[in-house]
């Protein structure tokens, strides 16, 4: 009789758990789709983040990009070094995929750069930063015929 109990107490556990499973898989989504520049060239690396969540993914070489999510209504968010950053709205239903691509634009100005390193017994404009950070535009970097910023 111990048997019998055991072993039903082990498949109502066993049926619970793959019941669960089951209605978790049923309930995401997959959003996929490739994300390119101007010109049609994939970019690889590419981050496509869902904006507000903890949750994002890089493109691969190809640029493609797979999201496994719950159903609803979203903002992806893709960003590339040099390309402006693009929004798009998707809406997500249950166990379904939607294909999304993405085009970006270069971005004209590369202008602002912000180079982290060590201090420097020169007085710099930013001292009080947890991190050393300087911040020099190109007019005074023109007149310098040297590699070391220092």
């Amino acid at each position: 009789m111990r048997k019998f109990i055991y072993a039903l107490r082990l498949t109502g556990f066993a049926t619970l758990l793959l019941f669960t499973f089951q209605l978790a898989s049923a309930q995401t989504g997959t959003l996929k789709g490739t994300v390119k520049d101007a010109s049609g060239t994939p970019l690889p690396g590419a981050s496509v983040t869902v904006q507000g969540k903890k949750t994002g993914t890089t493109t691969d070489v190809n640029g493609n990009y797979t999201l496994k999510l719950p159903p609803g209504k979203y903002t992806i968010v893709v960003t590339f070094v040099g390309q402006s950053a693009q929004k798009m709205e998707v809406n997500l239903g249950d166990n379904g995929t939607v294909k999304q691509d993405f085009t970006t634009s270069d971005v004209s100005d590369l202008s602002g750069v912000v180079v982290v390193g060590s201090r420097s017994r020169d007085a710099r404009s930013k001292i009080s930063t947890p991190v050393p950070v300087d911040v020099i535009r190109a007019k005074d970097i023109k007149p310098f015929a040297q590699n070391d910023l220092t």
